[in-house]
């Protein structure tokens, strides 16, 4: 604590922040914090020096949770959610893709109806011509435009936990969404807005424009190049980014903080020849950094790495000795009192997780491995330099110097080799070592101490990273200074520029080539669960154990440590179920289906996997998404996003079966992303779900992966641990289905004395085949037929059926009007308790065979009677 004060205070803030929603703290609070100060700085006067921190620490926690609430207090007045006229004008350049733009825009005073300011994401769609195309000129930053759509809240995803999409854009400052069908909705004005940050916008577009004509015809590597040097990702294309991802190599990918240490450094090099004092280098390159952010849109990694640049070169021009723990607590107390939702951004954990690392763990083993070394070399020849102290750093020291000396005396003696030379260039060798073990020593620390964070948001954990990292960063510590030089050279004559524009070329292409090769040609890495508690536990105190102690014992910890990063990339356990229990986990994926069933003793079976509304697959996969207003994240890849984060969450890497009942999107798109992310035993299929080619891309997607495809008919029988799944629907038969919905897999499980049915989207029809064939359909719990449509869940059905639970999965805010209140008042007429994945959130529902227990993600229970 003595060389980080800010450590306690940072912590303290933080917590705050972080228990803000649930800590009832009323604005009045604010007069306490205040006499908080004034009475710390009066016990300081009376050298009550304890008390006083005491004061402060609180004072800063105090202050965390009225940062946190006051967000909650900011909602009064704004937008409510609805149909407004919009009026405003852009923050930035609009991102533009072939199908869609992207853009952020700030209402105008007085609009709508006099609210409060606020900034909406607008998405704008298009399938006929790119949505830029219909601005002459393009729709630039401070273009102001007028609309009238739909202004709603971003809606999270009801499952246990799921992304925070909302706090998500609350971090980026995003209040509100809006969704235009056509760029056509869009009435330009004739005045731009004016802003200070216009020449900025004019210079990125000007950037942009000569990587195009210089890198344009180049493939991928125009979008490569704009990612890099202005983080710009709308032309990065989708098999890069993968692939980056699966290297451990995505921070080289896109615009970061290494990507200010580069510069940095590189403005340092050259600052330096030319023999500046510390306060000039500081305002050149201050000022340099400050252009470079602001040139990048202020992206949050390269703003924090640039507020920490700030307060390292500070502390030189103050004379002040600078602990980059101290400087690290005063960086992240700056960012949280400004933006307090950051504190649960990936990004910034890893950000200050990556700079602890470097810190706490790469440096000192850097330090430790080499250091002696480079001492020893340094002081070998030179009787002057004595090395008197009596530390293991010290003897190993002396020990390399005397080696060296020896050496020396020996080779000089056989070879006759200059004193001077041998010493100079056994100096530079040396250094390079050095060097290069650091980049290795670095490169491992973060790696290990992101695993966690890592495995916890993104499931992905390779431990390639660090040695890739050795060739890749020094890659892209060439490349990006080319990319910057390319700029004023071009100016001076395009011949010379062309040229650097082909070397550059060559120097990308070959690295692109080079990672090829080292990851292969195969599938990525395997994603991992979600760690278990008790792993974590392990993990995080194992850290701060080693970092306070001292010694040997610190070894023993760093073993320790070293065995739960290890644990955590692999994570060998078994997902956690209830043992003896049949388990449904119906899963809120918006207007789709996703089922996760857990049998008695942990066998696992997926049924279905949501996906994008849209046509049914062809030959070449699956259809375009059909727009329509309401659900954004109707547009995400669900099984990507939604479904496969929940099963990690659970702990799964491994499933037994994955069913599909019928080949709509939003049953079958999901499950190209679970076949990529899990590896799945068996897929199943109802007979004639084949007919028509529509499932080929499923099935080769499933045969590459190794998975057996199965097809299912109308009394086939069978037993998993103790549970009888009988097939009731399709029969054996193929073609004739006008409409897919009846061709679904109707599925009942049974254990005990209690039936589960999983019925697809059968419609009447189906269900009056069901019911004049006389099969057994009682049943504790029902998966409502086709989301609760009114052409399903027939009155003669449901009383076949005699469900007292029934579970509806559809999407909030659906074209459709999903479920059918006509439906749902007849469920309630007949006694049957109905919940709904758009309200309720993910249904979780378990039988022992005697009972049922029915659990909400809105944190409410039910639990149904003995029979």
């Amino acid at each position: 604590m003595r060389d980080g004060p800010l450590v306690a205070v940072y912590a303290v803030l933080a917590l705050g922040i972080y228990l803000s929603d649930v800590l009832r703290v009323e604005p009045l609070y604010f007069l306490l914090a205040c006499g908080l100060v004034l009475l710390a700085f009066l016990t300081y006067r009376l050298q009550r020096y304890t008390l006083s921190c005491c004061l402060v620490l609180f004072g800063f926690f105090l202050a965390g949770t009225l940062n946190g609430r006051k967000l909650q207090w900011a909602e009064a007045g704004r937008i409510a959610p609805g149909v407004w006229e919009v009026r405003g004008a852009l923050l930035e350049d609009p991102d533009v893709r072939p199908d869609k733009m992207v853009f952020l825009m700030r209402t105008g005073p007085g609009a709508p109806r006099g609210r409060k300011l606020a900034v909406l994401q607008v998405t704008v769609y298009s399938s006929v011509l790119p949505p830029a195309r219909y601005f002459d000129p393009p729709l630039q930053a401070g273009d102001r435009i007028r609309f009238v759509s739909e202004v709603r809240s971003a809606r999270r995803f009801l499952n246990e936990g799921s992304f925070d999409y909302p706090r998500y854009l609350k971090s980026r400052g995003v209040d509100y969404l809006v969704s235009l069908k056509s760029p056509r909705m869009i009435q330009r004005g004739t005045v731009p807005r004016r802003s200070w940050k216009d020449p900025i916008h004019r210079l990125r577009r000007v950037i942009r424009d000569r990587l195009h004509r210089g890198f344009g015809g180049r493939g991928e590597e125009e979008g490569f190049l704009l990612a890099l040097f202005l983080g710009d990702r709308s032309r990065l294309s989708a098999r890069l980014e993968r692939e980056f991802q699966e290297a451990g190599l995505y921070h080289v990918l896109v615009v970061s903080g290494m990507h200010v240490g580069i510069l940095a450094f590189f403005g340092c090099v050259v600052l330096g020849w030319l023999r500046l004092a510390d306060w000039a280098q500081f305002l050149i390159l201050g000022l340099a950094v400050c252009l470079y952010v602001l040139l990048v849109g202020a992206q949050a990694p390269v703003a924090r790495s640039a507020l920490l640049f700030g307060i390292y070169f500070l502390s030189r021009i103050l004379f002040r000795r600078s602990h980059w723990l101290n400087s690290l607590a005063f960086a992240g107390l700056a960012l949280l009192l400004a933006q307090p939702l950051l504190l649960r951004d990936a990004g910034y954990q890893l950000t200050f997780a990556a700079v602890f690392a470097i810190g706490a763990l790469g440096s000192p083993l850097q330090r430790w491995l080499t250091g002696p070394l480079v001492a020893g070399t340094e002081a070998a020849g030179d009787p002057a330099r004595l090395i008197l102290e009596n530390s293991p750093f010290a003897r190993r020291a002396r020990w390399w110097k005397f080696t060296l000396e020896d050496l020396q005396a020996g080779l000089e003696r056989r070879f006759q080799w200059n004193r001077k030379v041998w010493h100079v260039g056994l100096v530079c060798a040396v250094k390079g070592l050095h060097g290069l073990a650091g980049l290795l020593c670095i490169s491992v620390a973060v790696q290990a101490v992101l695993v966690l964070p890592m495995a916890f948001y993104f499931h992905r954990a390779t431990w390639m990273a660090p040695l890739l990292n050795l060739i890749f960063v020094p890659w892209v510590s060439v490349l990006l200074p080319m990319v910057a030089f390319y700029f004023p050279i071009q100016a001076l004559h395009p011949l010379l520029g062309s040229g650097w524009a082909a070397a550059t070329h060559r120097w990308l292409d070959g690295g692109l080539r080079l990672l090829r090769v080292l990851r292969g040609e195969g599938q990525g890495p395997e994603r991992i669960p979600t760690p278990p508690p008790e792993l974590v536990t392990l993990f995080v105190l194992s850290l701060v154990a080693m970092l306070l102690a001292r010694g040997r014992t610190r070894l023993v910890f760093l073993a320790v440590f070293s065995a739960a990063a290890i644990l955590v990339s692999l994570n060998p356990f078994p997902h956690g179920h209830r043992k003896g229990h049949l388990t449904f986990h119906f899963m809120d994926v918006g207007q789709g289906d996703s089922t996760l069933v857990v049998f008695p003793r942990g066998r696992t079976m997926l049924v279905d996997g949501g996906g994008l509304r849209s046509e049914p697959v062809g030959d070449e996969g699956p259809g375009p998404p059909l727009e329509w207003e309401g659900d954004e994240s109707q547009r995400l890849d669900i099984g990507e996003h939604v479904v496969s984060p929940r099963l990690w969450r659970a702990g799964i890497r491994h499933l037994d079966v994955v069913l599909l009942t019928h080949r709509h999107q939003d049953h079958l798109q999901g499950l190209f992303s679970i076949l990529e992310n899990f590896k799945v035993g068996e897929v199943w299929v109802g007979a004639g779900a084949e007919d028509g080619g529509f499932l080929e891309p499923l099935r080769t997607r499933a045969l590459a992966r190794g998975s057996r495809w199965r097809i299912l008919e109308r009394g086939k029988t069978l037993y998993w641990e103790g549970v009888e799944m009988a097939v009731l629907h399709p029969p054996d038969v193929s073609g004739g289905w006008l409409n897919p919905n009846n061709q679904s897999l109707v599925l009942k499980l049974s254990l005990g004395s209690f039936g589960v049915l999983l019925t697809g989207d059968i419609e009447r029809e189906i269900e009056n085949e069901l019911v004049a064939r006389g099969d057994d359909l009682r049943s504790a719990l029902l998966k409502v037929p086709h989301h609760g449509s009114i052409s399903s869940s027939t009155p003669q059905f449901l009383g076949r059926v005699q469900a007292r639970i029934a579970v509806i999965q559809a999407g909030a805010l659906n074209p459709f009007n999903h479920p059918s209140s006509h439906v749902v008042a007849r469920f309630h007429r007949m006694g049957v308790a109905v919940f709904q994945t758009a309200r309720d959130g993910e249904v979780m529902v378990a039988t022992d065979g005697r009972r049922l227990e029915v659990r909400l993600q809105r944190e409410r229970e039910y639990r149904s009677p003995r029979p």
